[in-house]
C-alpha cells in the first residue's frame, strides 16, 4: 500500500496523514510538528505575537503584493531619523 501524499493545506503548509505531522515552509526553513503539538506551536506562535505588539520598538506595516496585503513587524523609526 502507497502512503498518501501529503494534502496541501496553503500555500505554505501541508498535513501527512500517514506520519501525523503538519509541516511549514517559510523561505529555506522548514518546520515539522506532530499533529499532537500543533496547538501547542500555535498558542506559543499567538502569544509572541501579542508581546511583539506590545513592544514599543516595533510597529505593524503593511506591504503589498500580488494584489495581496501582507502585515509585518518592523522597527519603529528613531525620531531622528526625520530631521
Amino acid at each position: 500500500m502507497n502512503p498518501k501524499e501529503p494534502k496541501q493545506l496553503t500555500n505554505t503548509s501541508w498535513y501527512d496523514e500517514s506520519e501525523q505531522t503538519v509541516v511549514f515552509a517559510v523561505d529555506r526553513v522548514t518546520v515539522a510538528l506532530d499533529v499532537e503539538e500543533f496547538l501547542d506551536f500555535y498558542n506559543m506562535i499567538q502569544d509572541t505575537k501579542e508581546a511583539l505588539v506590545l513592544e514599543a520598538s516595533l510597529e505593524i506595516g503593511a506591504v503589498q503584493e500580488d494584489d495581496e496585503t501582507r502585515y509585518q513587524f518592523i522597527p519603529t523609526p528613531d525620531i531622528d531619523d526625520y530631521n
